[in-house]
């Protein structure tokens, strides 16, 4: 018994010295060469307006060959922040197998290159002109520039859009636009002054607060006198469920109470305004509206949704 016990202790402390033998090589770590993510069938290029202001655009092109007629176009601000998330939207929704909207849509964003302060831009290039007895009421702050929305219309109109078309084969009556918060505002700016711009207005959460309803009621009088010969009109306006009171979520700004928060969230009354606004439109001949409240949702968590909703009111929606 012992000389068996002193043989499987040999052999265990064998097999022990066997394995202690073994070189143990370290995994080395693997080199990483960063390289820019790529977005499909995307490029973008810089631009400067007629005022001396810069601008990037970014353009989504889908893929093989665009219809004879040539391809829907969704043109959009806030591209810098909206357009990933709407270029691959619309990808998307190209390559789903039950997808009968065609080929695809085209996804222009309007944004800015990163030299420029995009909070001071967005202010300047996507409200109207405000009364004068309203400019201080208003604006939360008045040291920013605004009222700057046509001189964005013309360069919009005038210059970005010529360089879309040289680009690709557009369809012209399908030309669609699409805008969130302060780029909604601007989108019911360009509906209430140049309403045969676009044929379909995409409007998520605007800021009607911006000027009391001003542009609401002008997108209405305009509206209401447009000749019935001329192309109808198809709007979907958006807002979500805690537009007027904070969501359960929310976190005041530094130096803000959550009462303070709310108590400006009524003041403004995005789904009051908004739901009037539809109203009054659903009225009006040769004018298609839909209106959709996003549940759980607040005014910044609501893009995903309201993107979604858009391209496929561009897409489905003949």
């Amino acid at each position: 018994m012992k000389y068996l016990l002193k043989k499987e202790m040999c052999f265990l402390f064998s097999c022990a010295m066997t394995l202690l033998s073994v070189p143990v090589h370290a995994e080395q770590p693997q080199e990483i060469h960063e390289q820019p993510v790529m977005m499909t069938n995307s490029h973008q290029w810089d631009m400067t307006s007629a005022t001396g202001h810069r601008y990037r655009i970014f353009m989504y092109v889908p893929s093989g060959r665009p219809p004879r007629e040539g391809y829907p176009v969704m043109y959009m601000t806030d591209a810098n922040a909206l357009f990933p998330l709407a270029s691959q939207l619309s990808n998307n929704f190209g390559h789903r197998p039950d997808h009968s909207g065609g080929a695809g849509m085209v996804i222009v964003g309007i944004g800015y290159p990163p030299e420029e302060n995009v909070v001071n831009a967005r202010s300047r290039d996507l409200t109207p002109p405000l009364p004068k007895q309203q400019a201080s009421a208003v604006t939360m702050h008045p040291q920013r520039e605004n009222g700057k929305a046509e001189s964005f219309y013309q360069f919009v109109e005038t210059q970005v859009k010529p360089m879309v078309q040289k680009q690709t084969q557009i369809n012209q009556h399908q030309q669609y636009l699409f805008g969130h918060s302060f780029g909604a505002l601007w989108a019911l700016y360009v509906l209430a002054h140049h309403p045969q711009a676009y044929s379909r207005y995409m409007v998520a959460s605007p800021s009607l607060w911006w000027d009391k309803g001003t542009t609401a009621k002008a997108v209405v009088h305009t509206l209401a006198q447009q000749n019935s010969e001329l192309a109808p009109i198809s709007v979907l306006l958006m807002v979500s469920q805690y537009e007027e009171t904070p969501a359960p979520w929310a976190t005041p700004p530094h130096g803000k109470t959550l009462a303070a928060m709310a108590r400006i969230e009524r003041q403004r009354d995005q789904i009051g305004r908004s739901h009037q606004l539809a109203k009054q439109l659903s009225t009006l001949p040769d004018i298609h509206v839909e209106y959709k409240i996003f549940p759980d949702e607040d005014h910044g968590t609501e893009i995903a949704g309201a993107l979604s909703d858009a391209i496929r009111f561009g897409l489905l929606k003949r």
